[in-house]
């Protein structure tokens, strides 16, 4: 039986060029920049092998560097769902374009168990150290795996919050407050002075930064005032639109995706028309036409993933000085969901 062809090596390419093997291996690493190399000699070098056909092995850069330039992603969500249709998609698109750009392959990390128990450590073994960092991606996610990790000193980034300190961990996420300054001004500029901040629960930190953020630009105005509903009054339409005519509210911000079938609900029974008897500036983001149109903040989550990645690396390649909490900007854009209202 004819054996397959032998497969080049350093020493064929070193052969070929006229040059000594180290000369070789520090070109086709890109380490040439370490001993002064002739670009003359470096063209040979490449030249020799695309002749022969040379392909690095990446088991072999990986040991002789310490790294692999591979970066693990690895979500906390119940499921690992691909679909661009997944709130989670453009942070994934973020990264992996990232990733491409600074000569990285990207690991999706998908054994951690399933439901609402994943975890790192599945069953005892840390599949992280395939890749020389990762991204994580959820809210208050396993709080002792990460501590493992730090323990470790695994380089990692999280995308979202966590009740371990701000000086131990980099984690990155929009700045929904700042944001919700912007959203709640738009409706003080419009003449509105009876607001509501609406969420099904303040039992997260983000929705509770939202809810800072219009405390905080209503508080600028003497005569404005800013109602919290959440609970059982925003589950439906007919209480959540009961509450608003109670409290005389002009302006509703909508803090929370799990209340917008109320809010839909409302706007679609008719009794409650958008913007002329009632302005809603959104929070939480959509793609469909409803959101679209709406006066609402955009979250840039695929630059919080482009972010999220060169913070890993600079982890990784042992840049990072100290720990950072960075937060990123998010856009508030003025639709059809709001108008300014008269003055009397």
């Amino acid at each position: 039986m004819a054996q397959p062809p032998k497969r080049p090596t350093q020493a064929d390419v070193a052969d070929l060029a006229g040059v000594s093997r180290g000369t070789v291996s520090l070109v086709l690493n890109k380490q040439d920049g370490r001993v002064p190399i002739s670009e003359g000699t470096r063209r040979k070098v490449l030249a020799a092998a695309r002749e022969l056909g040379y392909a690095p092995n990446p088991v072999a850069q990986m040991l002789a560097s310490g790294r692999n330039r591979i970066v693990g992603f690895f979500t906390f969500e119940e499921t690992f769902r691909y679909g661009q249709e997944d709130f989670h998609h453009p942070y994934l698109f973020g990264i992996e374009r990232r990733a491409c750009e600074r000569d990285f392959d990207l690991l999706l990390f998908t054994r951690g168990g399933t439901g609402r128990d994943r975890a790192i450590y599945h069953g005892g073994m840390n599949s992280l150290r395939l890749a020389d960092g990762t991204v994580f991606i959820g809210t208050d996610p396993d709080p002792e795996g990460l501590e493992r990790l730090l323990g470790e000193n695994y380089p990692f980034v999280l995308i979202g919050r966590t009740r371990i300190a701000n000086d131990r961990i980099d984690t990155v996420v929009h700045d929904h407050a700042r944001a919700t300054i912007d959203a709640t001004a738009h409706l003080l500029n419009g003449n509105h002075r009876r607001l509501a901040f609406a969420a099904d629960a303040l039992d997260t930190e983000f929705i509770r930064d939202r809810l800072a953020g219009a405390e905080t630009a209503v508080g600028r105005m003497r005569d404005a005032t800013l109602v919290v509903l959440c609970g059982p009054v925003v589950d439906s339409a007919a209480s959540l639109e009961r509450a608003l005519r109670q409290h005389a509210v002009t302006a509703l911000i909508c803090a929370d995706r799990r209340m917008l079938p109320a809010v839909r609900g409302m706007a679609a029974e008719g009794r409650v028309r958008v913007p002329d008897d009632l302005s809603v500036v959104f929070l939480v983001t959509g793609d469909d036409e409803f959101f679209t149109t709406a006066s609402r903040v955009r979250l840039d989550r695929a630059t919080l993933g482009r972010i999220a990645f060169d913070r890993l690396i600079e982890r990784v390649e042992g840049r990072a000085e100290g720990f950072q909490r960075i937060l990123v900007p998010c856009d508030f854009v003025v639709g059809r969901t709001t108008r300014p209202l008269a003055r009397d």
